[in-house]
């Protein structure tokens, strides 16, 4: 993995996967949905960063925005 990665010959799924995380094309397309839904309903110019941050809160606790909003 160390060679595909100094090469730039590898992709996140394969990196997560090596590293002992079991992630599925399930959970890595609801995790793009939901940074798309964030950068979309953004209107703040958010970093990078802090939209993968927020995108991966909101799929652990989806009950809390619920809350938040009421």
């Amino acid at each position: 993995m160390q060679e595909k990665l100094e090469s730039g010959d590898s992709n996140l799924f394969d990196v997560a996967n090596d590293a002992g995380y079991k992630i599925t094309k399930k959970d890595a397309k609801g995790f793009l949905a939901e940074m798309q839904r964030i950068t979309k309903e953004d209107k703040s110019d958010m970093p990078p960063l802090v939209v993968l941050i927020m995108a991966y809160l909101n799929m652990l606790f989806p009950d809390i925005e619920d809350k938040g909003s009421s």
